[in-house]
């Protein structure tokens, strides 16, 4: 099993998120008749929560729905670095933006480098601390931060409905276990 590659989230929200830690793949499949979703998400993200350094390359889709009702799906690759208690950088380029996020434990910096601009804040504490102050400051999530916290297991299941353990998938050539998840206002499918 490869512990915590997320596969491919969906928010249905009124803003596209700033980032995403995504990356877009899809598997056809059954869901099991025994299923052991919830202790597959549970073992991986008890992995991810215990490591001190992490870093990857990740692509990204985030879709949204217009009042309209057309989906409209904006794509985009980056690289993250995450080394805990309290240091973070992500850059996502692609889906009309190229922004760097930087985080030092004391200081959040967020820069657009086609806008040649930046945002600053001073912001003490841990990745879980500032992830939580960005996403409630967005009034929306970041597809896939939810798999960075040492709490992952609790917020990603917080308001889950219904989940289902699909089988085995291959992700950049790894096979790996595909789980979907159902909220209240989102799905999520993790590989």
């Amino acid at each position: 099993m490869n512990a915590g590659v997320l596969s491919r989230t969906l928010a249905r929200a009124p803003a596209i998120a700033a980032s995403a830690i995504v990356v877009a793949f899809s598997v056809a499949g059954v869901a099991r008749a025994e299923d052991d979703s919830a202790k597959i998400l549970q073992a991986s993200t008890n992995y991810v929560a215990a490591q001190k350094s992490i870093s990857a390359t990740f692509d990204s889709d985030i879709e949204i729905i217009t009042p309209d009702l057309q989906k409209i799906q904006f794509t985009s690759s980056g690289q993250m670095k995450l080394s805990r208690p309290d240091k973070l950088r992500i850059r996502r380029t692609g889906g009309y933006a190229d922004v760097e996020l930087t985080y030092d434990g004391k200081t959040l910096t967020i820069y657009g480098n086609n806008a040649k601009s930046y945002v600053q804040a001073d912001e003490p504490g841990t990745v879980d601390h500032v992830i939580d102050v960005i996403q409630s400051a967005a009034g929306t999530g970041m597809p896939g931060t939810d798999l960075l916290l040492t709490n992952a297991y609790d917020e990603m299941m917080a308001n889950v409905l219904d989940a289902k353990h699909i089988g085995q998938g291959v992700v950049d050539g790894v096979e790996c276990e595909h789980l979907a998840f159902r909220g209240r206002h989102r799905l999520a499918d993790l590989d």
